[in-house]
């Protein structure tokens, strides 16, 4: 997982907000991993996620 689009490319991955099916709504931000067993289940593998600057991060 990767903040931007271009990162994520230079890593072979997607963007945190792809990776974790993250939409806005009027009020808020909600993941739809939530809902859906597999994703969930492969999100739980997850040992670390290493934010490296959090001024990136749009959530």
């Amino acid at each position: 997982m990767a903040p931007t689009g271009v990162a994520a490319k230079n890593v072979d991955s997607q963007t945190i907000h792809s990776t974790l099916h993250i939409r806005n709504t009027q009020t808020y931000f909600e993941t739809l991993s939530h809902y859906n067993d597999q994703q969930r289940n492969e999100l739980s593998q997850i040992k670390a996620i290493i934010i490296e600057e959090v001024s990136t991060m749009y959530l």
